[in-house]
């Protein structure tokens, strides 16, 4: 199916769920929830920890009800955590009607005026975006540190990949990755080298890497159990360029009878914080993001060129063009674009531009390579 297809096919679904909107009820929907949060020494944070885990609730029994009355074809998780990772924007207005503390939890009742409309049309413009988009293939490394040494697979690492495949990502098998691999590569990778990127997501065919170390530090005795504060540091980063689309950093509290238990449980509470924040970068920074796409040419006259040009930058979904080089026929061009490396290319060989016919030889990563067809045979 062409790009053009794509564009038109979504632009057809929206039309739809829009004019269902227009008949359906957007006044504001009133909703009485309850949040929590642990108490540990200052009582007015976790007042406040509890008031925004209310509106997560609040968004999510109206995002619910929504989606629960739509069909939603693929990734609805992952429209549903993105929008609920902004809870608090879909809050008119709120008042706390109750609270209460409860063995070490304090309870916060709240009525929330939820802003329909807007829930409704945020939901689908992300649906739509992921859709044009297609999901990246994703690999998760997060090995866990002891002083200077990294270990393989910390065990934040299966929580967060657990994570992103709920939510609806498609999830590269990173065992295919020798040990000497995993612990000389990644390290390379998080400082910045770009050779390392490109050998890790390589020998597992990833589009995306993430990309982490995970940590734990005793906190002391607690009622006789052990107390651990685990912490996960994440980069996202773009297997094409080695660009970092996102970072993040969770901190999170563990308990168990020995040490080792409570550091394993904080780093896992420390990768399950991390999943919120992961779905929310990749949707926006990732699925929502024009690529740079490089496109080279052979066989073509400065005229085709400026065909080239004009067409590229009238395709649906494609931004902008730029011209890096033109010599001895062949011309060098970026394309910033909404559109996967496939649609693009699938969208150069289905049309004929004002007589100007190319061929698609080759289509690798972000890269194209393109033949004006009378060149072929030379």
């Amino acid at each position: 199916m062409s790009a053009k297809r794509i564009f038109v096919a979504c632009m057809v679904c929206l039309v739809l769920t829009s004019c269902a909107f227009a008949k359906a009820d957007q006044e504001p929907i009133e909703i009485t929830v309850t949040g929590y949060a642990v108490i540990h020494e200052d009582l007015a944070h976790a007042i406040d920890v509890a008031i925004r885990d209310a509106m997560r609730r609040g968004v999510e029994q109206a995002l619910g009800s929504y989606l629960d009355s739509h069909t939603w074809v693929s990734n609805f998780e992952l429209v549903e955590d993105s929008i609920l990772s902004k809870a608090a924007g879909y809050v008119a207005s709120y008042s706390i009607t109750d609270q209460w503390v409860d063995e070490g939890l304090i309870n916060v009742m709240l009525l929330m005026v939820i802003q329909a409309g807007r829930l409704e049309n945020d939901a689908n413009a992300l649906k739509a975006a992921i859709q044009r988009k297609g999901n990246p293939r994703i690999a998760v490394l997060i090995p866990q540190q002891s002083g200077s040494d990294l270990s393989a697979s910390s065990p934040a690492e299966p929580v967060i990949i657990e994570g992103l495949i709920s939510a609806g990502f498609l999830l590269v098998d990173n065992r295919a990755l020798s040990y000497d691999a995993y612990s000389y590569e990644v390290p390379r990778a998080l400082a910045g080298d770009a050779q390392a990127v490109s050998k890790l997501t390589g020998a597992i065919n990833a589009d995306l890497l993430v990309l982490g170390v995970a940590q734990a530090s005793p906190v002391g005795n607690i009622h006789g159990l052990e107390s651990y504060r685990g912490s996960v540091e994440v980069r996202v980063l773009d297997g094409s360029n080695a660009y970092v689309l996102a970072t993040h950093r969770t901190n999170e509290p563990g308990l168990a009878l020995d040490a080792e238990g409570a550091a394993r449980v904080a780093m896992s509470n420390a990768g399950d914080a991390m999943i919120e924040h992961l779905v929310t970068a990749l949707a926006n920074r990732y699925v929502n993001k024009e690529t740079i796409i490089s496109l080279e040419i052979k066989g073509l006259v400065f005229e085709d060129l400026q065909t080239v040009e004009t067409r590229l930058k009238n395709t649906h979904l494609v931004g902008n063009v730029f011209i890096r080089s033109f010599r001895d026929g062949r011309a060098h061009l970026d394309v910033s674009t909404l559109l996967t490396t496939s649609q693009l290319a699938n969208e150069i060989q289905a049309v004929d531009w004002a007589g100007l016919h190319l061929e698609v030889i080759g289509v690798s990563g972000n890269s194209i390579e393109a033949v004006k067809l009378h060149a072929v045979a030379r």
